[in-house]
């Protein structure tokens, strides 16, 4: 660590782009710092390429990969902009608080760019996690009543699902089965942790394990009956929901079909994908950093791009690998309609007043770091039931930004611009689900997020 600090403060030039030949991004914020000397020293580092000739401290750890090469770097317009969003990002870090804002710089000055620029500072960091709402005596006496009781093998063996497509899943419910006549597992919490022990030993997969974990959060669920009215609520639903997915580090952009290419080429001439890269595949140390709706991994692209699409999203354990995800609002429209095709003999169907809970589209299924919508005054334009507005909306998020030069849109000179305004700012407030103004559609509709 101390040789790692060295790297950080005495490098003459980019420090961290030296310090990532030893560590990945992600390894970074999994570091720990016990001296706050050393951790005040890292909070800020020197940017030392800014297009004015200046040196300016920026937010560790700078904007890793981007622009790298001679005489390339941000302008200082782009790194106010990126202070801004930084603040705006971490100012409140609680669960379900509007972390975000709108990017409105005016066309031109590189919002591509910066947004980038952005989503390198982060790459790696996870979504904080909904706040533990249980409470653990009521969870220990009911445990107590259900570890000797048969009926509760349905559970746990709902609960340990994810690993039957390994060799050892008989030997574990045979040793995690109920009832024990023993002293196996007295509280739940020495139950999930063997359980995790076991499989880390097997080499699982984190992504499985965490599906695990997920599922013993629904049975706790189950066990706490305290706070049902909570639960029945817009927030409550919510929490519960987004406790149930899988979170990951990806930023998902959305984009308007035409502005595909523009940001794959944007991604691979100002990014250096090797930085962000994991481990060094097979296929190249670019592979598994940046995918493209419709055409696949950005580092086996060809340009001008083949865009296919018919071809399907990955899964989301595919998907959770990637520092960045591009999709088009074709494929959001496309995937709204799966969704009520695949609904459409139920009557409960009605998407415009509820989360689809029971959703098999990808982008519903995770819980990303952060989603971005490009040209994001679209999402103000059209109204808050549309289909592609509404699927947006229910995308389950850390950080939710709209970048557009122009957020409201409309003839100055018409007697209603004020009031159409003012409709397509609420509309945006309502996809970054701020808590005052995000809540009731604009027209007076039902529903919120």
């Amino acid at each position: 660590m101390t040789d790692l600090i060295g790297i950080f403060l005495q490098t003459s030039d980019h420090s961290i782009d030296v310090a990532t030949d030893f560590l990945t991004l992600a390894d970074f914020y999994q570091l720990k710092c016990v001296s706050k000397g050393c951790s005040d020293a890292l909070n800020l580092i020197e940017y030392r390429r800014c297009r004015d000739g200046k040196d300016y401290m920026v937010n560790f750890p700078g904007y890793p990969g981007v622009l790298v090469r001679p005489g390339a770097g941000l302008f200082r317009h782009q790194l106010a902009s990126l202070h801004a969003m930084h603040k705006a990002e971490n100012t409140n870090k609680s669960w379900g608080s509007l972390r975000g804002g709108i990017l409105g710089d005016a066309p031109g000055l590189g919002k591509t760019i910066t947004m980038l620029s952005h989503i390198a500072n982060t790459a790696g960091v996870k979504p904080v996690e909904p706040k533990q709402f249980f409470n653990n005596d009521r969870i220990d006496e009911h445990w107590k009543l259900m570890r000797i009781n048969i009926a509760f093998r349905v559970e746990i063996l709902r609960s340990i699902k994810p690993f039957r497509e390994f060799g050892f899943y008989e030997e574990l419910a045979d040793i995690v089965c109920p009832p024990y006549s023993d002293d196996r597992f007295p509280t739940l919490e020495s139950f999930e942790s063997f359980v995790n022990k076991e499989t880390r030993k097997m080499g699982v997969p984190h992504s499985t394990i965490d599906v695990f974990r997920r599922n013993v959060i629904g049975f706790k669920a189950g066990m706490d009956k305290r706070d049902r009215r909570y639960f029945a609520s817009g927030k409550g639903r919510r929490m519960m929901f987004e406790r149930n997915l899988l979170p990951c580090s990806t930023t998902v952009i959305i984009v308007p079909d035409a502005l595909l290419e523009h940001w794959a080429q944007q991604v691979r001439s100002h990014l250096n994908l090797n930085v962000f890269a994991d481990s060094n595949e097979q296929r190249g140390s670019e592979f598994g950093v940046c995918y493209i709706d419709g055409v696949g991994d950005l580092s086996l692209a060809r340009f001008p791009l083949n865009h296919k699409s018919t071809l399907d999203l990955p899964s989301i354990f595919d998907l959770i690998g990637y520092t960045i995800v591009v999709v088009p609002f074709s494929r959001i429209k496309q995937q709204f309609d799966n969704q009520r095709k695949r609904k459409k003999d139920e009557s409960s169907l009605n998407l415009k007043s509820e989360v689809d809970y029971s959703s098999n589209s990808p982008l519903l299924q995770l819980r990303w770091f952060r989603i971005v919508v490009d040209e994001g005054h679209e999402l103000g334009e059209n109204p808050a039931g549309s289909d592609v507005t509404l699927f947006i909306n229910e995308m389950a998020s850390e950080r939710r930004w709209v970048m557009s030069g122009t957020p409201t849109t409309g003839d100055e000179d018409d007697i209603n611009y004020t009031s159409k305004g003012l409709d397509q700012l609420q509309r945006l407030l309502m996809f970054l689900r701020h808590e005052q103004y995000g809540i009731i559609p604009a027209g007076g509709g039902g529903g919120g997020p």
